[in-house]
């Protein structure tokens, strides 16, 4: 088993701020949703050295984030900062144990001009232990109508066996998602499949339940890694797979956060 976890954590107050690793955006937070995000980042990682980056008031429209927006004062405490952190499994990110691999800090005066976005860099070596990813050679490609066609025919066709209660082809198409995604945990892709489904059986039974059908106007794909990845969102922010609201209590059970790759022809989800 694992002993060791990578963590990135990322911080903010008044202001929207994003954490990108090796050029895959992995976090978000806001003023409104989320003030503070923490989560391992073994998938995103790489042997030697890694790339770094806090994005502060990105740009509004997931898929151009690094838009150039309208200069603002920045407000009375406004503050966003982002740690990657290695420690025992187990731990609490404050435990003594828990050593900091790289800090990014945005602190402006209250009153300075802010030219959004704000881009922060950093950068951290990493044990070779970990492995090369699949999507490192996965064909590039760029946002255009055609992309969001195909992305949306392929989730599309996801949703409906979802809907009727049948995840196999989400998971013939994240083969490589569980298998990797397992090897960065310590898990088998066998586990780490079978976690997904024990998951599915069980948000199954909650009542009102069902995936929610993509709304091709309201795509907003995120093209990272230098074309390599596409992260499959909205206009809101929220994946594209994703559960519909209970109409007990207005709750979203699930999300999966879905980052294909294109290898040639071959759709992948491999995140």
């Amino acid at each position: 088993m694992l002993q060791e976890i990578f963590y990135l954590r990322l911080n903010s107050s008044a202001c929207s701020a994003e954490a990108w690793v090796n050029g895959v955006s992995v976090s978000r937070v806001d003023p409104v949703t989320c003030l503070l995000d923490g989560r391992p980042v073994h998938e995103f990682l790489l042997p030697g050295k890694n790339h770094l980056a806090l994005l502060v008031s990105p740009g509004p429209h997931p898929s151009h984030p690094m838009s150039s927006e309208t200069p603002f004062p920045a407000p009375p405490r406004a503050y966003a900062s982002l740690h990657l952190l290695r420690g025992p499994r187990g731990v609490l990110p404050d435990d003594p144990q828990v050593k900091v691999l790289a800090a990014i800090e945005w602190r402006p005066e209250t009153g300075a001009i802010v030219r959004p976005p704000v881009y922060l860099e950093a950068e951290a070596d990493l044990p070779v232990w970990l492995p090369r990813w699949s999507w490192l050679d996965a064909t590039p490609v760029g946002l255009s109508n055609e992309l969001n066609n195909i992305v949306f025919r392929f989730i599309g066709e996801i949703v409906i066996g979802m809907r009727k209660g049948d995840p196999s082809l989400y998971i013939q198409s994240a083969a490589t998602r569980f298998q990797e995604v397992g090897q960065a945990y310590g898990l088998t892709a066998d586990e780490t499949r079978n976690n997904f489904l024990a998951q599915w059986a069980k948000i199954n039974q909650i009542p009102g339940f069902a995936i929610q059908l993509p709304n091709r106007e309201a795509m907003a794909l995120r093209v990272c890694a230098d074309g390599r990845l596409i992260e499959c969102l909205d206009l809101q922010f929220e994946p594209m797979l994703r559960a519909e609201k209970l109409e007990a209590d207005g709750r979203v059970p699930i999300r999966y956060t879905t980052r294909l790759a294109f290898f040639g022809r071959d759709i992948r989800i491999v995140r």
